[in-house]
């Protein structure tokens, strides 16, 4: 089946029909399960120009994800990029925010702005907690911007959803982050597991229990990291989608910035970078298609093989 849908999407539409972007791989804050703040002391940006560039070589996009390991609001020029997405054919976009730098200008430009779905990390339900995990936030100013946000007039505004990652430093309040997207008008919550990081992950048992539970509890939606899910043999996404890191560097998905030699992939294993070359260019180079082919025909590539997915 997964070879019939491929076909036809290559066959009508010759790139990528999702394209995950890194704005930056700066952060404001010094999260404490995160790895990068230890060894990425030359932090990146995209400009807005080299966004546009790489943009503009689609007619269409079907999704379009900010996606990578920074904040993107460090980057000046990332309300540029979601304003220039009014002129552009994108089905669906979203991304990912701590939600705690953001002015009140930034948060008019997002309530009118057509992105489809923004997700603000919340690991915890008091102010205790969440400091404790996301080092260098706020838990006041969060709350005041999520609020700000919330409270404009405009109905057709970007949904807000609560993104958490489940770990053993906050699966006390788990059931309170509920209550509090409820208290802010969030009505849907998607709750992560961390990877690669055993000492602060839960084990699946203890996972799926909390899962069972948080269900029960809960009368708002929720969505669970697919660790109990039956493994793939072949990944339609890696079929169809293109990450590109702030650098440049063409990856298959965003999975992998979860990886602690994220760094490393970038160079040693990517596909090419987009400000040397076409995104055509590379979306058709030998060394993509046959890393596609290997994904129709059942072969885990080397890259993937740490994937949740897979595994």
């Amino acid at each position: 089946m997964i070879n019939k849908i491929y076909n036809k999407i290559s066959g009508i539409y010759k790139l990528p029909l999702c394209l995950q972007i890194e704005p930056t791989t700066l952060c404001n804050l010094n999260c404490i399960w995160c790895v990068y703040s230890k060894v990425n002391k030359n932090t990146k940006k995209i400009s807005f120009e080299q966004f546009k560039k790489v943009i503009d070589q689609f007619p269409f996009l079907f999704i379009l994800k900010f996606a990578g390991i920074g904040e993107f609001f460090t980057n000046k020029d990332f309300i540029k990029m979601i304003s220039y997405l009014k002129e552009k054919k994108v089905f669906y976009s979203c991304f990912t925010t701590n939600f705690t730098i953001l002015t009140n200008s930034d948060i008019i430009d997002l309530v009118n702005s057509n992105i489809n779905t923004i997700f603000v990390s919340i690991d915890g339900a008091t102010k205790e907690t969440y400091e404790k995990i996301r080092k260098g936030a706020n838990f006041e100013t969060l709350i005041n911007n999520i609020k700000k946000f919330q409270n404009h007039p405009k109905k057709s505004k970007p949904k807000l959803v609560i993104r958490t990652v489940i770990s053993n430093q906050n699966k006390h309040e788990l059931f309170k982050i509920i209550d509090l997207a409820k208290e802010l008008k969030i009505k849907k919550i998607h709750f992560q597991k961390l990877y690669e990081n055993d000492k602060l992950s839960l084990n699946k048992e203890e996972y799926l229990q909390y899962k069972k539970k948080l269900l029960q509890y809960s009368d708002i939606k929720l969505k669970f990291s697919e660790i109990n899910k039956k493994s793939i043999n072949k990944c339609l996404r890696a079929l169809t989608v293109m990450y590109i890191s702030a650098e440049g560097y063409v990856l298959p998905c965003s999975l992998l910035t979860q990886r602690e030699d994220y760094f490393e992939l970038l160079k040693k294993e990517g596909f090419g970078n987009v400000f040397e070359d076409s995104i055509k260019e590379i979306w058709n180079d030998q060394k993509y298609k046959d890393f596609r082919k290997n994904i129709v025909n059942g072969k885990i590539p080397k890259i993937c093989i740490r994937c949740p997915y897979y595994s």
